[in-house]
């Protein structure tokens, strides 16, 4: 067509050493040739896709304090905080952190009491979506039209990928979706939509945490009567890193704790998450959160691999070191839809500076009228009738043929 305007140019690409800026119909067919590839691809998805719906932990943590103005003793503790951490008067993450230090080293029940609530609102911040059964809100509240709108992008999100893997012939087709989200958006989406996935979870009475579930595969069945049965194709698995608000911990006796998965959130105790604290590292080692991020690891790890990053400002040293290390294979790529003006986020893309398969997208010169980080955008862009113009069918790409082709061969 020809076009050289720069109204047309809405996206900036950092890529190593190369920083171009292209446009939406660039970026589209630039990412149906990286996904709709002979790869295994996983999603990270962080807590900024779920904003329109739950609120960010920054400002929850700015609610606390507006609600505890006439609060002397908490004025006290925040002032205290604040002189000593003046770079992080708004981290509920430092502040939390900081707090429990001091419980450690205090008999003061007031602190506790502090952080418990503060903690509380941030969960039930996450609650506020869905029902007591945990399905999104259908009532007409102040916050319905972006819940539904939440609710309507994680659908066009799973359905795209589903389109994606199931349109490109590609024997990979297990899509594995990382999360650090504490919320249901995803599982609803995949619930609502029909496709088959596993979140670690078996089936039973009692739905309890097994990590060897995310090793079975489902087969299609419909027609017993064929030689050979295919697998259930795509195949989703889900790992909620952090924990999620339906699960919860079981002491079944002194020695032995089972992690379950419940469909009703309301008025739960013993939620299994991981507070947004500085201790949550060591958190991860545990169960069952070792054994998410080993996957988590193992996944990154394997051959022809591709990480499609949304939400996530790496905050989070663990992540980004199983990132970095990835990084080093020349088989990996991240393709990171990201806030350039972030701090943190401008440390990382510095820290893998140079590196032609770390790609980060972000606001070009002229940039749409959504930023490049937002959620919607990356749903916008993977939409499959913007993306293929069909669902059926789209041209196909180059084959990787440094992957071994083999009936056994699957993520």
């Amino acid at each position: 067509m020809g076009f050289n305007e720069d109204k047309y140019m809405n996206f900036k690409v950092i890529c190593g050493k190369k920083t171009i800026q292209i446009g939406n119909e660039e970026l589209k067919q630039k990412l149906k040739k990286d996904l709709a590839t002979n790869t295994h691809l996983s999603v990270f998805l962080g807590s900024g896709c779920s904003t329109k719906a739950i609120p960010l932990m920054g400002t929850t943590f700015k609610k606390f304090k507006n609600e505890k103005e006439n609060d002397t003793y908490f004025n006290d503790i925040y002032k205290r905080f604040c002189s000593k951490n003046p770079k992080d008067k708004s981290n509920i993450e430092s502040f939390l952190s900081w707090i429990g230090s001091g419980i450690e080293f205090s008999s003061d029940s007031q602190l506790k009491d502090i952080k418990d609530k503060l903690t509380s609102e941030l969960i039930e911040s996450v609650k506020a979506p869905f029902d007591d059964y945990g399905l999104v809100k259908e009532t007409q509240d102040e916050n319905s039209e972006e819940i539904k709108k939440t609710k309507d992008l994680y659908n066009k999100f799973v359905k795209s990928l589903s389109v994606i893997k199931s349109n490109s012939n590609d024997r990979f087709d297990i899509i594995n979706i990382f999360t650090t989200n504490y919320d249901l958006f995803i599982e609803r989406a995949l619930d609502d939509l029909g496709f088959s996935y596993t979140d670690g979870f078996n089936r039973g009475l009692a739905y309890k945490f097994d990590v060897s579930e995310y090793s079975k595969r489902p087969v299609d069945t419909h027609n017993r009567f064929k030689d050979h049965w295919s697998t259930i194709s795509p195949f989703f698995r889900v790992y909620k890193l952090h924990g999620s608000i339906n699960w919860i911990r079981h002491q079944v006796s002194e020695t032995k704790t089972e992690f379950i998965k419940t469909p009703n959130i309301s008025n739960k105790k013993d939620e299994v998450l991981i507070a947004p604290t500085s201790s949550k590292y060591a958190e991860t080692q545990g169960s069952p959160y070792s054994d998410l991020f080993r996957e988590l690891s193992v996944k990154l790890l394997m051959p022809n691999s591709i990480l499609l990053l949304n939400g996530f400002s790496f905050g989070d040293e663990h992540i980004n070191e199983l990132i970095s290390q990835s990084l080093s294979r020349p088989d990996f790529k991240l393709i990171a839809f990201v806030d350039e003006k972030n701090d943190v986020t401008k440390d990382f893309i510095d820290r893998v500076g140079g590196n032609s398969r770390a790609i980060f997208i972000t606001d070009g010169d002229n940039k749409n009228s959504e930023h490049a980080y937002y959620f919607s955008t990356l749903v916008d862009l993977l939409d499959s009738n913007n993306l293929f113009g069909s669902e059926n069918q789209f041209d196909t790409t180059e084959k990787d043929e440094s992957v071994p082709e083999s009936k056994n061969d699957k993520n």
